[in-house]
């Protein structure tokens, strides 16, 4: 599994930049900030996942969800996040990541049981079809 890290060594590739200097300038962010996230000291913020996605060419449903992972604090929150983003595809991903943001509920434990519960693996999904009448 990839890590925050990777995309930030990915966005500095896809960017042509060399310094984590620089990097730090282009997502808007201070120099101690790029360290702090390379030391572990600190985590990729949400509002820093759009920037980095369009820099290193990666969907920001996936670098959000690898953030969280990152984040938890527990193996049981770990192993669902991870399970979500084993069993959905990436549009289910943003999906999921865009009913939170507009319904405005934070993403935690509870709410990614009830996603993860919500999809099954993308090769038994059901369909709906409509008939005009």
């Amino acid at each position: 599994m990839k890590t925050s890290l990777s995309y930030l060594d990915e966005a500095k590739k896809n960017a042509g930049i060399s310094s984590d200097y620089a990097l730090s300038k282009k997502l808007g962010v201070t120099p101690s900030a790029i360290t702090n996230y390379r030391a572990g000291r600190s985590r990729i913020a949400p509002e820093l996942v759009p920037k980095l996605a369009k820099l290193a060419g990666i969907d920001e449903a996936e670098i959000a969800l690898i953030a969280q992972i990152e984040r938890s604090k527990t193996a049981e929150e770990k192993g669902v996040w991870e399970r979500i983003l084993q069993r959905i595809g990436k549009s289910a991903v943003s999906y999921v990541m865009l009913a939170g943001i507009v319904t405005g509920t934070a993403l935690n434990p509870d709410t990614a049981r009830a996603s993860q519960e919500a999809f099954t693996p993308l090769g038994s999904l059901h369909t709906t079809n409509y008939a005009k009448l």
